[in-house]
């Protein structure tokens, strides 16, 4: 999951605890910037203090995805008439236009289902009588599964540093573990899940909210799984990427030499400005854009086959019933993500 720079809130939506005092705690501790903290400080707290709205969130992402595509695409294709047709605005003024209205109009139904289901769950919290919660004083229920002593952070490194060479991965090296909720790339944040890590720089980050909750050896095919998709698997993720692609962008670039021939271009004039227009380009503009969806879904396809292909391995290695009680005790000490970690378990279980 991704988390925009921009999508920040200085209070709890559930709550109203104000975040100042957890954001001052993490700039103290790291040297990160202040939207970085906010984020890292909502997602914190709702995980904490609010699992049950965290639980719903997750579950409507798809939803969201979906009728945003759907949002997106009628926006843009209403978008199309009255301004290159009607207006005859220019191709590169309309373009911009409508690509940028598109993608406010991709992001407004996951917005507005993420506020009702804040405006329910603040009502409950109202219901019980229940104010403005701080984050770090909540009351942690003590682990209800048993497992072995939580591994430490140097038994981590160990287990990072050893899991390359039994897994044949040669060109990986890990020298620091970090306790996260998100990391930067980019313009945005990444979420760290709690049933697996995430690499940069030498450093495995793993979700904050499972630090102290799992021993080395549940976290075993946890981060085994983790590394053959982030690494082992990467030349197949490469060949794959190619080989959908450059047919793709060969027969999209073609089309602009071959398509546009087969219909007239058309000048006109109107409100005292001139264009040139042709039926061809339009089609290719529009279908620009729905190669650019086609290809996120893709990808989003692609990224779950890779994980299922890792965790296959990972059973290799490691047998099916440890890596699904790994996930299990994962369930466990991070019900928020309940939906999500099954869903991994239920596909692990499929496998023969």
């Amino acid at each position: 999951m991704r988390f925009s720079r921009r999508s920040t809130s200085r209070t709890c939506p559930i709550c109203g605890y104000s975040l100042q005092e957890d954001i001052e705690k993490d700039l103290a501790g790291d040297a990160g910037s202040k939207s970085a903290a906010y984020t890292e400080a909502i997602v914190t707290h709702i995980q904490t203090v609010h699992p049950d709205f965290w639980k719903w969130e997750q579950s409507k992402r798809r939803l969201g995805f979906g009728l945003g595509i759907i949002t997106g695409a009628l926006t843009g294709m209403g978008l199309f008439y009255p301004l290159a047709i009607v207006l005859q605005v220019p191709g590169g003024n309309w373009g911009r236009l409508i690509g940028a209205v598109s993608f406010g109009a991709f992001l407004v139904p996951y917005a507005l289902i993420t506020r009702r289901g804040a405006e329910h769950f603040r009502a409950q919290w109202r219901e019980q009588g229940k104010t403005a919660t701080p984050t770090f004083t909540r009351p942690v229920q003590p682990p209800v599964f048993e497992t072995g002593p939580a591994a430490n952070n140097d038994e981590m490194v160990d287990l990072a540093m050893l899991l390359p060479s039994q897994l044949g991965i040669l060109d990986m090296g890990i020298s620091n573990v970090d306790w996260k909720v998100l990391i930067s790339q980019g313009r945005a944040f990444v979420r760290v899940p709690p049933d697996g890590a995430v690499f940069r720089n030498q450093i495995m980050y793993l979700a904050a909210n499972m630090e102290g909750k799992l021993s080395a050896n549940d976290w075993k095919p946890l981060i085994a799984s983790a590394m053959i998709n982030y690494r082992k698997l990467r030349p197949q993720k490469k060949r794959l990427a190619l080989a959908l692609a450059m047919p793709v962008l060969i027969t999209y670039v073609a089309s602009w030499i071959l398509l546009p021939p087969l219909f007239p271009t058309t000048h006109s004039c109107a409100n005292g400005q001139c264009a040139i227009q042709n039926w061809g380009w339009f089609i290719l503009a529009f279908g620009g854009i729905a190669l650019f969806v086609a290809m996120i879904i893709v990808g989003v396809i692609m990224t779950q086959k890779f994980r299922v292909l890792s965790d296959m391995e990972t059973v290799h290695y490691f047998g099916k019933s440890n890596l699904t009680s790994s996930l299990q005790r994962v369930i466990q000490a991070s019900p928020g993500d309940t939906l999500n970690v099954q869903r991994r378990i239920d596909k692990i279980e499929r496998m023969n």
